[in-house]
């Protein structure tokens, strides 16, 4: 697990984990109970691991980058639900780290940067879908700015491709959300994403944002294995929504700073086992889980 100044992109496949209940018990056991009653909320089972392990990484990546001891972290929520660590860090470098979750399909993705805002979508892009794809994409079109549907339905692209496309969008979208830490009743269509230089299958994406050109944010494609995609949204923090800004220090980035040059650090995700994620919390907690 490579962490570079407290910047992390790590995704967990956990689609070959065949759960027992004591290995998942085990698991469970090194979260507080608030957190255990949020898995435990969700009512698949395939819903709760990919929340267990969301979880987790949350604290094995601030155990990890902040050597805060592990039983001693303490990982809030927003009222919009946006998670954030909680602990007071003393150190200025650190002033403004942030981490974003997201877990669709296959795939648990976590994200954390120590001075830019960022948010993280995964999708699992389901291109086996029974309705054809115009038809699929119109049930969304109030989302979507005339430009991105477009792009999305563009007359080049075969059917698969345009649900890839609906998904890359979808992810953009949800990224930038959930980085300034909006709710639900953010309007989509004030977002319009665009390619630069128009290639569709570029890995980086600008915004627009009520009509005005946003350069200062910058949103990184990846295409994971077994169809899914995941968005990077990376931006000034002065961004975030007032309840999001009480997490961050008194030394929060002045406005200025940002150049969608200084961003350009497309990071490839670690795609990382479930073994790989235990064996870390191996060294982390005081039990010995076992495979």
């Amino acid at each position: 697990m490579d962490l570079e100044m407290g910047v992390c992109r790590w995704a967990v496949n956990i689609a070959p984990w065949l759960t027992s209940s004591k290995h998942f018990n085990q698991l469970m056991s090194l979260l507080p109970s608030s957190e255990q009653s949020a898995v435990l909320s969700y009512f698949k089972m395939e819903d709760r691991k990919r929340a267990l392990v969301s979880r987790l990484l949350q604290r094995i990546l601030v155990h990890t980058f902040l050597n805060i001891p592990y039983h001693d972290i303490l990982i809030a929520r927003t009222p919009e639900g946006k998670p954030y660590l909680a602990n007071l860090l003393r150190a200025q470098e650190f002033a403004n780290f942030n981490f974003n979750v997201s877990h669709h399909g296959s795939y648990v993705v976590i994200a954390s940067d120590p001075e830019y805002l960022v948010g993280v979508d995964v999708m699992a892009c389901d291109s086996a879908q029974t309705e054809y794809p115009l038809e699929y994409i119109d049930n969304f079109r109030s989302y979507f700015t005339k430009l991105e549907l477009q792009t999305i339905c563009s007359s080049g692209l075969d059917d698969v491709e345009k649900y890839h496309q609906f998904y890359r969008y979808w992810c953009m979208k949800e990224s930038f959300i959930k980085a300034i830490g909006v709710g639900l009743g953010f309007c989509l269509q004030r977002l319009e994403f665009y390619y630069p230089n128009g290639d569709l299958w570029g890995d980086i994406a600008h915004v627009r944002i009520d009509g005005k050109e946003r350069r200062d944010w910058t949103f990184y494609l990846h295409k994971l294995p077994e169809e899914h995609w995941v968005c990077l949204a990376k931006g000034p923090a002065l961004d975030t929504v007032e309840a999001y800004k009480k997490p961050f220090s008194e030394t929060i980035v002045r406005d200025g700073l940002y150049t969608s040059g200084s961003q350009l650090d497309n990071k490839p995700f670690t795609v990382l086992t479930l073994s790989e994620v235990i064996s870390k919390l191996r060294l982390y907690s005081m039990w010995l889980l076992e495979k």
